[in-house]
């Protein structure tokens, strides 16, 4: 799950294969903003610069970014603030198409042939 830039398809379990969507802590607020009582909790600048960092990391490698944000723990007014300007920054990235997991996984079987291609929203070329 962890392990990949890009998303893949499990082996098919009764003719369908579930497409694995990569998360990484790195991409998660959890690790930065959570109180656990055995680490403080870090500003919003340092993991904001981390988030940009990674992004365009993952972006020259054609990778997919897959942020998790959770809303009790990015809800707070700076976070949120760090969060806007995390999503300018994706925005304003040339050749970004950003677009729910749905969409991605039905991507992802299109490339893999393995379903034919529905209308809707496209990645750009």
């Amino acid at each position: 799950m962890m392990d990949s830039l890009a998303p893949y398809l499990h082996p098919p379990i009764e003719g369908r294969s579930l497409v694995e969507i990569p998360v990484s802590w790195v991409l998660d607020d959890a690790p930065f903003f959570m109180f656990t009582g055995q680490r403080s909790i870090q500003a919003p600048g340092p993991a904001l610069q981390g988030w940009i960092t990674e992004f365009d990391g993952i972006t020259e490698t054609h990778g997919v970014t897959n942020f998790t944000f959770h809303p009790q723990i990015i809800g707070r007014p700076s976070r949120l603030a760090c969060l806007r300007e995390l999503m300018d920054h994706v925005r304003h990235t040339p050749r970004i198409w950003v677009a729910p997991l749905a969409e991605i996984s039905a991507h992802w079987r299109r490339v893999a042939g393995e379903v034919q291609e529905p209308p809707g929203p496209r990645p750009p070329a």
